[in-house]
């Protein structure tokens, strides 16, 4: 009997362990780091010494320490209008641009005119803020975000609602998906794992959608709801990173809700602190480090910065 019992008491620690490994961990916002960007941030992204880098509407990009301490600030020559920002393996700077023109269009008779995206370019910098390489993205209309995942840049061109898997060094698009992803309000934002999946914010779907490097679909989480665990308002989520150990952040706009999922993407807990961060249908910028911290840019010039709460 005491030998059962021990082997039921084992079996039951294992069990609570494992199941603790799957919460998701709980994070407050630091109130101690203040950054003031002098403008509102379109995009982040985190170096290999996690500087946090960021390319702002004013057209400048700046980088910032993880102190919270400006290290580098200059502005990109560069066709159309700056957009989004990403980091290669060797520390570069991408940055990317999206040239618009104005169309006209007939819609129940009446004609409505609208800037629409036509071309994409990129413009890649040094740390010191010299430029290595420039051009245009053939095949590309416009770059809401991107993201290198080994010798490829992935891009969210959301001209054509659909992520493009670009060879800078050939020049051309070696593939391009757009299976099960749903976009609303002008937002398509992704991010890449430790592992190289690729998590789509699909908000027209309320989703997280998942692919594989190779550019197939996996499975995805989430629904239309009011629960913690649910994704709310019109469309949501608008940001999605992936923690090192692979648990889920996503965020959400109108209003603003910053949420850690376990790795599955079933329950998630709300992160301490964060108050509104944009006002309506907007794109809340997200990164994170090796470390596990969280960064989001706001509509009021600062960076946020959100760690695990002990």
């Amino acid at each position: 009997m005491k030998k059962t019992m021990a082997i039921l008491t084992m079996i039951t620690l294992v069990s609570l362990t494992a199941m603790a490994k799957k919460q998701a961990p709980i994070y407050k916002v630091d109130d101690s780091y203040k950054v003031q960007l002098g403008s509102t941030a379109l995009y982040i992204a985190v170096d290999s010494k996690e500087n946090i880098w960021g390319i702002l509407r004013s057209g400048e990009v700046v980088g910032i320490s993880p102190e919270g301490k400006e290290i580098k600030r200059f502005k990109p020559e560069m066709e159309g209008s700056p957009t989004t920002i990403a980091i290669d393996k060797k520390d570069n700077i991408t940055v990317l641009s999206t040239k618009t023109e104005k169309k006209t269009f007939k819609y129940k008779g009446r004609s409505i005119t609208r800037s629409v995206p036509v071309a994409a370019y990129y413009s890649i910098y040094d740390k010191a803020g010299k430029k290595i390489k420039d051009g245009e993205f053939k095949g590309v209309q416009s770059a809401s975000a991107a993201h290198y995942a080994k010798d490829k840049l992935i891009i969210a061109d959301v001209g054509q609602r659909s992520l493009i898997f670009y060879d800078l060094t050939a020049g051309k698009i070696k593939k391009k998906t757009n299976k099960g992803i749903r976009l609303c309000c002008g937002i398509f934002d992704f991010c890449v794992g430790p592992d190289d999946m690729i998590y789509v914010a699909s908000l027209g779907a309320f989703k997280v959608q998942p692919f594989r490097p190779s550019g197939t679909t996996g499975h995805g989480f989430g629904q239309r709801g009011r629960t913690v665990n649910d994704f709310h308002g019109c469309c949501n989520p608008v940001s999605v990173a992936i923690l090192p150990d692979k648990s889920i952040v996503t965020v959400e706009k109108d209003t603003t809700r910053v949420k850690v999922y376990d790795s599955k993407g079933k329950t998630a807990k709300l992160v301490e602190g964060i108050q509104e961060l944009v006002k309506g249908c907007r794109h809340i910028p997200l990164a994170v480090d090796k470390k596990g911290n969280i960064y989001l840019a706001s509509n009021k010039s600062t960076i946020i910065k959100c760690v695990k709460a002990h």
